[in-house]
């Protein structure tokens, strides 16, 4: 076992401590719409480090643990013949995820009558909140405050909703029409959010001090700018990153939390007149694309939890496939990462490429429960289900949809990925496997024969 050079911690040490309070003020994770207890042992850290660099293990585990860092050995099939770097006792350290993407604003808004708020939905569920509190979706029925419409929206497709408040009256537009009215009532119309518990996707949103002319605006689709005595406006066109702008000059500019996913054709979009294999289509030369921003109440691409171990690869350590591993009650856990050259080591004859990338895209349900040691069949959701313990949390991937059929776009680094455990075989076989044991059989062949 080898004891020199290592490194384990259980404390944040100051650094990482100002790190991790650094992106967690970029992503404000205590603003996420549900907080959930993850069960179980799950972990995650750097998907590659250079040798002689330390690898950093988040843990969540509601159980003590045994935790090791492991090179993979010469069976493909056990963890017999692995060899154990390093281990440590470690308690049982709980930890908790948060979900949903949504816009934060910076400067909310407590606005009273009179005014006008104007947005576009195309919703992917139809419950959920639009404007907090005030404006929302209930089973398809769009809701101002509790004067409900009786107009019942469909999934998939884009809506234009106006709500007018005044002295006298409350009014409730949809897709140009008139579709409830009541006298007008003192509620506290605040906004601190846009999209917050809403499934869909969401394109240009204003508040205006002054009525609008509705039909003209359901006619431009969201391709005009918003005039007049504007209150804040966000045109949600930046296409990228995480700031949402106010072009009122009101400067009630937003943040997105939990990423949510850009380029998304707007209202005034048809898709259809784009043929899948166009390479001569250029989105950002399409003046009638529009812009959207999508949002999802299962989005999370980064758990951010504290380091709970740290452990310095030797300089000299073989380069290739390692795991930190957990045994916890008869189980076994392993979080797989690669161990690379150095760049100013010079590189050998032969390259071999691990496919994190492609571990990546397939990695769903990040939370799941089937680990022990040895072979581990990783099949189909509907007849294993491996996420029984936390059938709240994401289960989506690059060829899974989210909850209510987002198409997936983007994951995240910063999570469990157990698909990509080593000794994970696939669809009941002991045979077939995908991932890292399926490109380990290259590796121990090339072990055998250099």
């Amino acid at each position: 076992m080898y004891k020199g050079g290592s490194m384990a911690i259980d404390e944040r040490s100051e650094a990482l401590e100002s790190s991790a309070q650094a992106l967690e003020k970029a992503v404000n994770i205590s603003e996420v719409p549900e907080s959930i207890e993850v069960k179980g042992v799950h972990a995650y850290s750097e998907k590659s480090v250079e040798l002689g660099q330390p690898v950093n293990f988040r843990v969540s585990a509601d159980t003590p643990y045994k935790f090791s860092i492991v090179q993979l050995g010469i069976d493909p099939d056990s963890s017999s013949k692995d060899i154990v770097l390093y281990d440590k006792e470690s308690p049982a350290r709980l930890q908790r995820v948060q979900l949903g993407s949504y816009i934060k604003i910076d400067l909310s808004l407590n606005i009273s009558p009179p005014f006008c708020a104007e947005t576009w939905i195309r919703p992917f569920n139809l419950s959920g909140s639009i404007f907090k509190g005030w404006l929302t979706l209930d089973k398809g029925k769009v809701k101002f405050a509790e004067l409900s419409s009786d107009v019942t929206l469909k999934k998939y497709k884009w809506y234009h909703i106006v709500a007018i408040a005044n002295k006298k009256e409350r009014q409730l537009w949809i897709n140009g029409k008139l579709a409830t009215r009541a006298s007008s009532k003192k509620i506290n119309y605040a906004i601190d959010s846009i999209g917050k518990a809403f499934d869909g996707d969401i394109a240009q949103s204003t508040i205006y001090r002054n009525s609008i002319n509705i039909a003209q605006h359901y006619k431009a689709q969201a391709l005009e700018k918003p005039q007049g005595d504007i209150i804040a406006t966000w045109l949600l066109d930046e296409e990228i990153g995480l700031v949402i702008n106010d072009s009122s000059g009101n400067k009630h500019h937003g943040r997105i939390i939990n990423n949510g996913t850009w380029m998304v054709g707007g209202p005034s979009f048809n898709g259809r007149k784009v043929k899948r294999f166009d390479q001569k289509y250029m989105p950002n030369k399409d003046d009638q694309r529009g812009h959207a921003l999508r949002l999802a109440t299962d989005d999370l691409y980064n758990c951010q939890w504290p380091i709970a171990h740290s452990f310095k690869i030797p300089s000299d350590a073989k380069q290739g496939i390692y795991v930190g591993r957990f045994n916890f009650s008869g189980k076994e856990y392993n979080s797989t990462f690669v161990v690379r050259r150095p760049k100013r080591q010079a590189p050998k004859k032969i390259l071999v490429l691990c496919a994190t990338n492609t571990w990546l895209a397939y990695s769903r349900m990040p939370f799941a429960d089937n680990h022990k040691a040895g072979l581990v069949d990783w099949g189909r959701e509907s007849v294993l289900r491996l996420n029984k313990s936390n059938s709240k949390l994401p289960k989506y991937n690059m060829y899974d949809q989210h909850k209510y059929n987002q198409p997936t776009f983007q994951m995240g680094v910063n999570m469990p990925w157990p698909s990509a455990g080593p000794y994970k075989t696939y669809r009941g076989s002991q045979i077939f496997s995908q991932w890292t044991r399926n490109e380990r059989f290259l590796h121990l062949w090339l072990d055998e024969n250099s």
